[in-house]
């Protein structure tokens, strides 16, 4: 008898439980209780997997009141996906539900003998029955009969507004099977082709106005192009207003205080690319005041962005405008590619060390927001300063969802 036991304990293995009774499916008549018993496990049944095993159901809207599973019908089917599925029928309601056998473990159903002495082991499956709620065919006709009553009964007799609402309905009205008959068969002439689906780039997630980084750049200078945000023909433009500022600072026709500041800071200093400098500036003091422009002033033909060049208001205009119906447009997509260019400019400018709070303050827009976009232009940001680095840090997708329309 002890080899026995010890020859049921290697095959229960890793079992991790054992259903001596279920109240919602096995039910145990009161009187039998199993307090202070000892069992022996006579026989451990592991039915095959191609065999049909017993099911423990549990009913998803409740649970089955004792005495009622005689008025139960019950059914075990298999679908053409080999699906196992199990059916249950009361006298007015249906219910069914997926077989569901776990593969790690056995749940067993212990079966006793009378005297309680001894236990049967049978390995069960589960199942979640759900009731079904097929719609009634006839109880459909008879509203769509009582709601052309209706309507005819409004038609004739009803008042102008219930005439106009009842037009109004019939207009509406849509036959769903017809246009999921057309929907199927326009979608069936549809050839997916999976080279098409490409995802985009972390770089290119944030869209056409976020320019173009060199991540393999050798320099700091290599990491943006001068010429991808303004040409040397437009720079060449404003040279004499440079040589104005070269012989008088503070002649400077400028509205920006960063600008001004930065003029000064160049002029005092010993850098030999002063002119080159001094233009980048004077193109940033027309960006800035384009920024500050309200929508319905960009519309306006006699807007003005900069008096001393023509090239530089047109080519703001060509760059960060959209032509539409005789009018200029400045989306927040445009909005969001002059901030960017802005931030780079100005980066260039300052020797890739820039105070974000100075360009917020200008811009009239949170420094959260800034550096969130400077984040994105691969800059390191700490408070209120930005640095570009090598190497550069991993990309950042811009989010601009919560961000208002203006």
């Amino acid at each position: 008898q002890h080899s026995r036991r010890g020859r049921m304990k290697g095959q229960l293995g890793f079992m991790l439980s054992v259903c001596l009774f279920v109240q919602k499916a096995w039910f145990v008549p009161s009187r039998y209780k199993f307090e202070n018993m000892t069992c022996e496990i006579t026989s451990i049944d592991c039915i095959e997997d191609s065999d049909v095993k017993p099911v423990i159901v549990n009913f998803e809207n409740g649970a089955l009141n004792p005495g009622q599973e005689d008025n139960l019908l019950c059914r075990y089917y298999k679908t053409k996906e080999n699906q196992l599925k199990i059916g249950a029928a009361t006298s007015n309601m249906l219910y069914s539900g997926n077989v569901e056998s776990n593969h790690l473990y056995n749940t067993f159903i212990g079966i006793c003998n009378k005297k309680k002495t001894k236990i049967r082991l049978i390995a069960a499956d589960f199942a979640t029955l759900s009731p079904r709620f097929d719609e009634s065919r006839e109880l459909n006709k008879s509203i769509e009969r009582l709601q052309s009553t209706h309507s005819q009964i409004n038609k004739s007799f009803g008042s102008k507004r219930a005439k106009k609402k009842t037009e109004q309905q019939e207009r509406m009205k849509v036959d769903i099977e017809a246009i999921k008959d057309q929907l199927e068969k326009t979608v069936a002439d549809v050839v997916v082709n999976p080279s098409e689906l490409v995802l985009a780039k972390e770089d290119e997630a944030d869209g056409e106005f976020k320019p173009n980084i060199n991540r393999q750049a050798g320099t700091l200078s290599e990491v943006y192009q001068v010429d991808d945000f303004v040409s040397p023909e437009v720079l060449e433009s404003v040279s004499e207003q440079v040589g104005t500022v070269l012989e008088d600072s503070k002649a400077a026709d400028v509205t920006s205080d960063f600008v001004s500041t930065q003029i000064t800071k160049v002029m005092c200093s010993n850098q030999d690319d002063k002119v080159h400098t001094i233009q980048l500036l004077l193109y940033i003091d027309c960006l800035i005041k384009f920024m500050r422009k309200q929508a319905k002033e960009i519309a306006v033909k006699s807007m003005n962005l900069c008096t001393y060049s023509k090239a530089v208001h047109e080519d703001i205009l060509r760059r960060y405008t959209i032509s539409k119906s005789k009018s200029r447009l400045r989306p927040n997509s445009m909005r969001d590619k002059c901030l960017c260019s802005i931030l780079i400019l100005a980066m260039m400018v300052c020797r890739y060390e820039l105070n974000l709070e100075e360009i917020a303050k200008e811009l009239k827009i949170s420094l959260k927001r800034i550096q969130d976009v400077s984040r994105a232009l691969a800059f390191e940001v700490s408070k209120g300063t930005a640095i570009l680095k090598l190497p550069l840090p991993p990309p950042v997708n811009m989010n601009n969802s919560k961000r208002k329309k203006k």
